[in-house]
């Protein structure tokens, strides 16, 4: 049995494989330039993570770990757009580089890739008709969702109205379907069962769940130095994150004044964002995001439990536990 890390190595090359022409250079460039930003590669070690869970070879699993990966970037070319963002990892966004047509043009484009690499699936020896049917069900139950929370995020930056349950079902739209969609993709190539595959499911909806929440907090508790952008930048363009939102519900009169001024403005100076994280801290929010993140993370290793037998169970472990302990 190799290793998962041993599999999870096969991923770069793998991607470095595409082979993108080079023209029209227009097109092509901005695509290879956001892979190369990409980060942790999280979504295709999902894929492959599904896949030797089930009892298959992760090997198997590269080209859908591939797809899921550039699905991700097309929503990140996507999403700066729409976010206004200048940068992404230090570095200037698609649209910011080469402009809006562009960006959209590529990011299209990404999305056109990734339905190629599920593509290699469809005559596989190995793979029979319903497998691939239910490859793309997953994958495009995913792209659905993605978009529909894209859609809610976009909806509550229009009102102050956005309670806990909806952002957390936006959340899990947003951030977490792709999680479970590689995790279950991963298992439905290896055979997994329906049980198997609900588990996976579960799983990476709890540890979306969670990770987006933990990317709240960590907005405003990281080290600097080792977050790689702003502390406070979310309270800075007023978005409503996790603590933002419990703050609101848990604030006085006055209290919800400075928030909802913030909100509302975009903006905020250094001492704004200074009394908004005091006041995080005097409702007690940032201890519940730490415990909603913690339960959240119980939840998803019950889900692994399921898979406590098999080889890969203490690497996959190893893998959520490096996830909810990470300050970037």
């Amino acid at each position: 049995m190799d290793s998962l890390r041993s599999s999870f190595s096969l991923i770069e090359p793998a991607i470095e494989k595409l082979g993108l022409p080079t023209e029209p250079a227009g097109l092509y460039d901005p695509i290879v330039y956001t892979i190369r930003i990409s980060g942790k590669r999280l979504r295709p070690k999902l894929v492959l993570l599904g896949s030797a869970l089930c009892g298959g070879d992760p090997i198997k699993a590269l080209p859908a770990g591939v797809a899921m990966e550039l699905l991700h970037n097309f929503t990140l070319i996507h999403d700066d757009i729409m976010d206004n963002a200048d940068t992404r990892r230090g570095k200037p966004t698609v649209y910011r580089k080469w402009g809006i047509p562009t960006a959209v043009l590529s990011g299209d484009m990404t999305f056109c890739l990734a339905y190629e690499q599920l593509q290699s699936y469809a005559l596989h020896p190995d793979l029979d008709r319903r497998q691939f049917s239910d490859i793309l069900a997953l994958f495009q139950k995913a792209v659905r969702e993605v978009c529909e929370g894209q859609a809610y995020d976009i909806q509550f930056e229009q009102t102050l109205d956005v309670n806990i349950d909806a952002y957390l079902e936006m959340i899990r739209q947003k951030t977490a379907a792709l999680l479970s969609a590689s995790l279950a993709i991963g298992g439905t190539i290896s055979g997994g069962t329906p049980e198997q595959i609900h588990h996976l499911e579960q799983l990476g909806t709890e540890i979306g769940i969670a990770f987006q929440i933990q990317d709240d907090l960590l907005d405003v508790i990281a080290d600097p130095s080792k977050f790689g952008k702003k502390v406070g930048g979310d309270i800075c363009e007023g978005k409503k994150t996790w603590l933002m939102i419990k703050a609101l519900e848990r604030a006085t009169h006055s209290d919800r004044d400075l928030l909802t001024n913030v909100i509302q403005s975009k903006s905020a100076s250094g001492t704004q964002i200074s009394d908004i994280v005091r006041l995080y801290e005097q409702l007690g929010v940032i201890e519940d995001a730490k415990s909603d993140i913690h339960t959240r993370y119980s939840n998803a290793m019950n889900q692994l439990g399921v898979f406590a037998n098999t080889p890969y169970y203490s690497e996959a472990k190893q893998l959520f536990d490096s996830l909810i302990q990470r300050d970037n």
